[in-house]
């Protein structure tokens, strides 16, 4: 703390999560096959997140304290906090094919005192993309599903956090 520029870590409760799986169902057809891209495939837990302090965004890169599961291990592009994707099917015009997204990614802040400002949303890219989110607790709980072929879900502003008085873990 005593340097020009300290680094604040916010101890999460909950695990907070992302997962990539390693499968790929291009048309919905119900016959799964192995992603092409599977290097970047796996899971990510989160016991801490950096924020910066004097505004409250979270740092989507550090992975400090974060374990990784699968390939995501080798990878050089591990799952952002804050972010999902998947490289299973394809979703046509925006819409939710009937058999995916299957990448998702929870945040999770209860017992931090700390919920995901209100208005924070998430938009989907990639490669005929979808992307759908589901709050609770009071935004202390988001919950991400994202993913295409290869599609991704990115917030639309940075993730802040802002004091939860409802936060009662």
């Amino acid at each position: 703390m005593e340097t020009e520029t300290p680094t604040e870590y916010i101890t999460l409760k909950h695990p907070n999560m992302g997962e990539n799986p390693d499968k790929s169902d291009r048309d919905c057809t119900g016959h799964t096959t192995r992603s092409r891209f599977g290097k970047n495939t796996g899971k990510i837990v989160y016991t801490k997140v950096r924020i910066h302090i004097l505004t409250m965004v979270a740092d989507e890169y550090d992975v400090t304290f974060a374990k990784y599961y699968g390939k995501l291990k080798q990878s050089k592009k591990p799952i952002r906090f804050g972010h999902a994707r998947d490289q299973y099917t394809k979703h046509y015009k925006r819409k939710k094919s009937k058999c995916g997204p299957i990448g998702t990614f929870d945040i999770d802040m209860r017992g931090t005192g700390l919920k995901v400002d209100d208005n924070l949303t998430w938009l989907p890219f990639g490669i005929k993309p979808y992307a759908e989110w589901s709050r609770e607790y009071a935004n202390a709980t988001v919950h991400l599903r994202c993913g295409g072929f290869g599609g991704w879900c990115l917030p639309m502003e940075l993730i802040t956090f802002v004091p939860n008085p409802n936060d009662i873990y």
